[in-house]
């Protein structure tokens, strides 16, 4: 098959693995963009990625994480760089999705999919790239390319703002917010609606006492101690379709229902 041709394949199969997992994805018009799609975090954050085909080679999954240009003196290549967030690399062979971050490519890439004959420290294991184990992006992925803010800083300061309880918005920590009445959260963070469930990414740090919680989805906030949950913890706003006893109800981690924490 002709390269571009197998690039429109592999564009055509990353946007049904991306639409298959329920993610949001948007084209750009034209083709002045350095990146192929845009891929919505399920906090609201945006991504550019460029689809890569990942040709199988000596037991790994290899592609070019730079652009070639042929000009009078041959063939130049060229980084992405600032153009793009990270790279969806499809493999047709082993038919799978992997993701990885602009930086982490180089002019190349090489994720081993086999055993080598001889392991080497520095070897890019396909389980460590494999899409599913990176996405959606943690905090301070999110934060590298939202210039540290959070899609729900904005609306968690008005919300303590409204209940005029004293807080200090603070840059560059792991949490967003000082927030005092004889106690104190140092945590926001967006969620959205996933299967009937409040979902959203979580970051783990001792200097956090609660997150807050705003989905769009649902227009409300909500409040989730630290000690509640050990990695993750989802909040269910509509009836699982059988029983649970140990659901985490949305309605009982509503903000005012919880402070202080």
């Amino acid at each position: 098959m002709e390269s571009h041709r197998k690039g429109d394949l592999t564009e055509a199969t990353v946007l049904t693995e991306l639409k298959r997992r329920d993610i949001s994805v948007s084209l750009p018009f034209g083709d002045n963009e350095r990146y192929d799609v845009v891929v919505e975090t399920p906090g609201g954050w945006l991504f550019r990625a460029q689809v890569k085909t990942g040709w199988t080679r000596d037991g790994a999954v290899v592609f070019k994480g730079c652009s070639q240009h042929t000009n009078s003196e041959g063939n130049t290549y060229e980084r992405y760089t600032d153009g793009i967030d990270c790279f969806l690399a499809y493999s047709h062979d082993v038919e799978r999705l992997f993701l990885v971050w602009e930086e982490e490519a180089g002019t190349s890439m090489a994720i081993r999919v086999e055993e080598p004959e001889q392991r080497h420290r520095t070897a890019n294991w396909a389980d460590e790239y494999d899409f599913d184990s990176r996405w959606p992006p943690d905090n301070r992925r999110i934060r590298s390319v939202s210039g540290g803010r959070s899609p729900a800083v904005e609306p968690v300061g008005e919300c303590l703002q409204e209940r005029r309880i004293p807080f200090v918005q603070v840059e560059n920590e792991p949490y967003h917010f000082l927030a005092c009445d004889d106690s104190s959260t140092r945590h926001t963070c967006s969620g959205s609606v996933v299967d009937g469930r409040i979902r959203f990414p979580t970051e783990g740090s001792e200097a956090i006492d609660a997150y807050c919680i705003r989905c769009s989805e649902v227009d409300g906030i909500y409040l989730v101690r630290d000690e509640e949950f050990d990695r993750s913890v989802s909040l269910r706003v509509d009836p699982p379709d059988q029983a649970d006893a140990f659901i985490n109800w949305a309605a009982d981690y509503r903000f005012d229902e919880r402070w202080p924490p």
